[in-house]
């Protein structure tokens, strides 16, 4: 499975997350009847499938990647508006990096190849959404706005509605945990020889935390409802574990892994038959 597949794939599931989100609960900024903008999501997050198809169609490949610079440009928008509403720090706005970053690399790709400045953006995209989501969670309460980053409840609700935990001050303490361990990740990543630890942690985690939010919110009473409300809320976080997943494919370290050797210790001259 090739990069370029995963990426797609990847870019596709967040398009038409925010596409399907976007055409139900939409944000208090978000202009009031006009519906072409998730319908713009929904259709590319098909389109950006179509050279997977057609790979000898390399004119259309670019017409089509193209398309992708104002989808990332909308979900750029999308999140610094969230942050300037959120009122905390600037981690509300940089923590999104991995989504509006998705349909950029994609567009890279086909324009320039996956490289080795194609990777290390996806390693700084993958970075940053683990850092600040890790901030959040340990909660950084300082004075200055820009660099305040206190847990939100709703951190507090989904720890302990998924873990079945009784008390916010145990689900504040799998929190700090959980996120000293994506500061760590965030980091071991840039380290060749923490890295395949780091990007296993991230696949896992981030799709336990892209699986929390309707999973917490799950109401039996209404499964229509809560669905269309919250799984979107998953395809959009994406690119959290499968940016990883793409670094660990092709960093190697996977292949070295499960391909080295196992070590025999080789026989004295006297011990060989």
């Amino acid at each position: 499975m090739s990069a370029n597949l995963l990426l797609r794939a990847t870019c596709s599931l967040t398009l038409l997350g925010y596409g399907w989100k976007l055409s139900g609960d939409s944000p208090a900024w978000y202009p009031r009847g006009v519906a072409w903008e998730n319908e713009f999501f929904l259709i590319l997050g098909i389109l950006v499938l179509v050279p997977l198809f057609l790979p000898e169609k390399k004119t259309l490949t670019r017409v089509l990647d193209t398309l992708l610079i104002p989808a990332s440009a909308f979900i750029i928008f999308f999140s610094y508006q969230k942050w300037i509403l959120s009122g905390v720090g600037i981690g509300q706005f940089l923590e999104h990096a991995a989504q509006f970053g998705i349909p950029l690399l994609v567009w890279l790709t086909t324009f320039i190849g996956w490289n080795g400045a194609v990777k290390k953006l996806v390693m700084i995209c993958a970075s940053a959404a683990f850092i600040f989501h890790g901030l959040f969670a340990i909660g950084i309460s300082v004075p200055v706005e820009w660099l305040n980053h206190p847990t939100p409840d709703k951190f507090f609700f989904m720890t302990a509605q998924c873990l079945g935990l009784e008390s916010n001050a145990t689900a504040g303490k799998v929190l700090l945990v959980a996120g000293l361990l994506d500061l760590v990740a965030a980091v071991a990543i840039w380290i060749r020889p923490a890295r395949f630890p780091a990007l296993i942690y991230m696949v896992i985690w981030g799709f336990l935390t892209a699986l929390a939010r309707p999973v917490a919110y799950f109401d039996a009473s209404a499964v229509a409802e809560s669905l269309f409300v919250w799984a979107p809320e998953f395809f959009t976080r994406a690119p959290h574990w499968l940016l990883p997943l793409i670094l660990l494919k092709e960093s190697g370290t996977f292949r070295n892994r499960i391909n080295e050797p196992a070590s025999v210790p080789e026989l004295s001259r006297q011990e060989q038959p």
